[in-house]
């Protein structure tokens, strides 16, 4: 928390982002499934989805040990909050 006066953000907003990123992924799936024939047992497989989300990068500076300060990839905290 950064005090009394920070403005919260629901965890349901989040619950609302991934199930838009889960249905639009499934849309984009379903398309290339029935661009590939289907996905029957007889045709091309099915396409399957995974998602992978960077969380960040860590950065060093040239040759020291210091850090910067790590933030968190925008995107990463859109789906997981």
């Amino acid at each position: 928390s950064q005090g009394l006066q920070t403005y919260r953000v629901p965890m349901a907003l989040y619950e609302l982002n991934r199930a838009r990123l889960v249905s639009s992924m499934l849309h984009e799936l379903q398309n290339q499934n029935q661009s590939n024939g289907g996905g029957s047992i007889d045709d091309k497989p099915a396409v399957k989805g995974l998602i992978l989300l960077e969380g960040g990068k860590q950065q060093t500076r040239y040759d020291t040990d210091h850090e910067p300060v790590f933030r968190q990839e925008s995107y990463f905290h859109w789906v997981t909050g």
